[in-house]
């Protein structure tokens, strides 16, 4: 009986947790490009929650995260697999709307390929 009053605190943090609205919108981007299919999903508002899948033939869909959350000042957003495989978005501004197409480029064992994500919603 000592600790039901924890226990009701306990309930009102999660349950106020869970009632917090999203402060970002998720757009999602495809490419596809050499047998090669990039999806981005873009967190219009805050970039760090934004990810970006590879769907290869034949092998595993490798998951993209940001470096940080945040792109650099000359716009470039770089992400990073598990596999040491890089893809920079250029041209990234926190502040405005999703544009309607985003270039990058996709970096692995010494191969780099020109990308260009087109917005599908």
């Amino acid at each position: 009986m000592k600790y039901f009053p924890t226990l009701i605190c306990f309930f009102i943090c999660i349950s106020l947790q869970a009632q917090q609205p999203k402060a970002y919108q998720m757009v999602s981007f495809k490419n596809a490009a050499q047998k090669l299919r990039f999806e981005l999903d873009y967190a219009e508002g805050y970039l760090a929650a934004s990810q970006i899948k590879l769907a290869q033939p034949r092998a595993k869909t490798q998951i993209f995260n940001p470096v940080s959350g945040t792109p650099a000042e000359n716009g470039e957003l770089s992400f990073r697999a598990n596999s040491g495989a890089t893809i920079k978005l250029l041209g990234i501004d926190q502040e405005a709307t999703s544009p309607k197409s985003i270039k990058g480029t996709y970096r692995f064992k010494g191969k780099v390929l020109q990308i260009l994500f087109y917005r599908t919603r």
